[in-house]
C-alpha cells in the first residue's frame, strides 16, 4: 500500500511540476524573483506543518498559542503567494493543505480535553504532513540558478527537512513514520549542512550566527536518545532558516536597494 501511495504521489509531482515554470512566467516573475519566492513558499509550508505538530505534541509544550499564531500566519501567506503567482497545481495543493489544517479542529485543543477524551492523531495530522510533502515535491522539481543565493536556499531547505523529520519522530504514535528520514540520510544531510555552513560563514560573517544555531541543537537533532526537545530544536533551526533565506534574498537586490 505504501508503494502504491508513493507512486501516486510521485506521479502527481511530476505532472504538476511541468506547469510551475509556465505559471511563474505568466505571473510576471523574473527567474531570480521566482527562485526566491519558491523558497519562501516552501519555508511557509514547513512552518505550517511544523507548528501544527508542535501545537499538538505531548512530548513538547502543547497548545502554545504562539505555535497556533505562527502556523496561521504562515498558512495565510502561503495561500496568498501561491494564489497570486502559482495558480494551478501548487495553489491547489496549498488549498488542500489549508483544508487539512482546518480538520485538526477534531483533535483536543487543550490539556484538559486530552485527559477527558482519547482521540487518535493518525486520521488528521499525517495528512497535513503528506500534503506538505506533496507541495515540497512540486516546488523541488524545478531547477534553481546555480549561485551563492541558491546555495543558501539549498542549505535552508535541507535544514527544514531535518527539522520536520525530527518533529515527526518526536511525536508519539503519530503514524507518520514514512516521512521520517533514516539514520543514513540524516547523517549525510548533517555532514553536508555543516560543510556548506562552514564555507558560507567564511564568506559572509553574518551567517556565523546560523552556523552557531545549527551546532547548538545538532546533538539533539541527531541523537535524541528519547529526550525530545521539539520546541527548542524548532526555535534555533527556524531562526537559521529565516536568516539563510533573508541573506539569499539580499544577494539578489540591486546595490543600494
Amino acid at each position: 500500500m505504501q508503494s502504491k501511495n508513493l507512486f501516486g504521489l510521485r506521479r502527481l509531482v511530476v505532472c504538476g511540476c511541468l506547469l510551475i515554470g509556465a505559471q511563474a512566467v505568466q505571473a510576471g516573475l523574473s527567474p531570480v524573483d521566482r527562485n526566491a519566492e519558491v523558497q519562501q513558499i516552501r519555508s511557509l509550508s514547513y512552518s505550517v506543518v511544523v507548528n501544527a505538530l508542535l501545537y499538538y505534541n505531548q512530548n513538547g509544550s502543547p497548545y502554545e498559542q504562539d505555535n497556533a499564531r505562527v502556523g496561521k500566519q504562515s498558512l495565510e501567506r502561503l495561500l496568498e503567494l501561491t494564489g497570486r503567482d502559482f495558480p494551478g497545481p501548487v495553489h491547489s495543493c496549498a488549498e488542500q493543505l489549508a483544508q487539512a489544517v482546518q480538520e485538526l479542529r477534531h483533535l483536543p485543543q487543550s490539556a484538559a480535553e486530552v485527559r477527558s477524551v482519547s482521540v487518535p492523531y493518525s486520521p488528521w495530522l499525517p495528512h497535513v504532513v503528506e500534503l506538505q510533502a506533496r507541495l515540497d515535491g512540486l516546488l523541488s522539481q524545478r531547477p534553481d540558478t546555480a549561485n551563492q543565493a541558491s546555495s543558501m536556499r539549498a542549505v535552508s531547505h535541507d535544514i527544514e527537512r531535518l527539522l520536520l523529520s525530527y518533529e515527526i519522530a518526536s511525536f508519539a504514535n503519530l503514524g507518520a513514520d514514512i516521512w521520517i528520514l533514516d539514520d543514513r540520510t540524516m547523517a549525510q544531510l548533517d555532514a553536508s549542512i555543516v560543510e556548506r555552513l562552514t564555507g558560507l560563514s567564511s564568506q559572509y560573517p553574518d551567517l556565523v550566527s546560523v552556523q552557531r544555531d545549527y551546532q547548538f541543537v545538532r546533538r539533539d537533532l541527531l541523537n535524541p536518545t528519547g529526550h525530545w526537545t521539539p520546541t527548542g530544536v524548532n526555535r534555533y533551526l527556524a531562526r537559521a532558516v529565516s536568516a539563510l533565506n533573508s541573506r539569499a534574498e539580499s544577494l539578489n537586490r540591486p546595490s543600494g536597494a
